[in-house]
């Protein structure tokens, strides 16, 4: 894990629209329901909780409304996803770059092992 801004960064980014799809399975509201309830398509509330729509300003309203789940806490909880998908692309990305670096180098060990028994072998 990393820590950045006193922040804990996992391995995976977590979707607000997964919190909201266990909330609705908590409180035994069915998605098309649901979605009616809110004046939302279901196709749009099914992108939304598999994580293929971001919250918006105006869901974030109407999930406080119908939920009770504070507006605030729906906004931050989609400016975290923000932030820890990029952390950990950036993760990923040094990861990367380090086992680069580490294959050229064990690429060039490999290369001059085989030109000094090369070399070596001549000489005989």
């Amino acid at each position: 894990m990393e820590t950045r801004n006193k922040r804990i960064t996992g391995f995976r980014a977590t979707h607000p629209g997964e919190l909201l799809r266990d909330e609705l399975i908590e409180r035994g509201i069915k998605q098309k329901d649901f979605a009616q309830q809110i004046g939302m398509q279901p196709s749009h509330l099914n992108e939304f909780l598999k994580g293929k729509r971001n919250v918006t300003e105006k869901l974030a309203m109407l999930l406080e409304e119908h939920l009770g789940i504070p507006f605030y806490l729906w906004m931050k909880l989609q400016s975290d996803f923000y932030y820890d998908s990029k952390v950990i692309a950036e993760r990923k990305v040094a990861e990367t770059e380090l086992a680069m670096e580490e294959w050229t180098k064990s690429v060039k060990e490999n290369l001059a092992k085989r030109s000094q028994r090369s070399t070596s072998s001549t000489t005989v």
